[in-house]
């Protein structure tokens, strides 16, 4: 029995040469690329620019990490998805993989930084809806990349450019709005600008100050007045809340945690030094 399946997996895997299988990986790989780039572009850049009313600032390493990690994964995706020889398998066994290696990386995590048994459980159980997200995914990345072949191997000469060039607008339009979507909603515009403003009158109103942890960090009383940029994002601890840094302009930093569907919130509660929360 084990050399049969041996032998299956042998034949699946000399359908065909890594030089033919590269035709559709290269273009996957790239368009993967592109679009993560866009994709993150559009995600750290939407609220800066659609909520001028908001003391929001670009963080540029964010940023750029960010870049890096989306354009990386999506490329591999793109990768993935080109390798399978037929397009059905593309879509779900490019899935499939892309799902393993995301449990990998996050296992490894696990493992460096100790979490909790009952978390990595639950990154477990949150892949099952992920495994069909990821089955969609790599089956657009199939069809945007038979759609690329088809125009470079078969497209009159004369209309390539004019046909690559809308394939590509395409792409980009479509990782602009999926990029929009990470617009806050109500709630979490009005909790930034409930802490903005506290943040504004604090140096001028003793009761408005004492809410703030001035015990734990002493340091923030002699900044209460002086302009400050605020980086709020989606937290990584809780859902439905924001991680938000505050930043002043001398480099002093602490960021809190703060629930988005709480209308008893209490802003400042969970604070911590610097530019990331550390819940113990």
């Amino acid at each position: 029995m084990f050399r049969r399946v041996w032998d299956s997996i042998l034949k699946f895997f000399r359908e065909e040469t890594l030089e033919e299988r590269g035709e559709r990986m290269l273009p996957g790989a790239v368009i993967g690329v592109a679009a993560g780039a866009v994709y993150t572009l559009t995600l750290s850049t939407v609220n800066v620019i659609t909520l001028p009313a908001l003391h929001l600032g670009l963080d540029w390493p964010r940023l750029l990490t960010n870049l890096v990690i989306y354009a990386l994964v999506l490329g591999l995706v793109g990768a993935l998805a080109g390798w399978f020889t037929d397009d059905y398998m593309g879509a779900i066994g490019g899935g499939i993989v892309t799902i393993l290696v995301y449990l990998l990386y996050n296992w490894i995590v696990f493992r460096i930084r100790g979490g909790s048994t009952e978390r990595m459980v639950q990154t477990f159980i949150t892949a099952i809806p992920l495994l069909i997200g990821a089955m969609v995914l790599c089956g657009i990345f199939r069809f945007v990349i038979a759609r690329y072949l088809r125009l470079t191997q078969t497209e009159p000469a004369r209309q390539r450019p004019v046909r690559l060039a809308g394939l590509v607008a395409a792409i980009i339009a479509a990782s602009l709005l999926l990029g929009l979507f990470s617009r806050f909603d109500e709630n979490a515009q009005k909790v930034i600008l409930a802490m903005d403003q506290r943040l504004q009158t604090a140096s001028s109103d003793p009761k408005l100050a004492a809410q703030f942890p001035l015990a734990k960090f002493p340091e923030l009383t002699s900044h209460f007045g002086k302009h400050f940029t605020l980086y709020p994002r989606p937290s990584t601890e809780m859902p439905n809340a924001l991680d938000v840094t505050i930043r002043y302009e001398d480099g002093y930093a602490l960021t809190c945690l703060v629930p988005t569907n709480d209308p008893y919130v209490q802003y400042f509660a969970q604070c911590f030094a610097g530019n990331n929360v550390v819940l113990p």
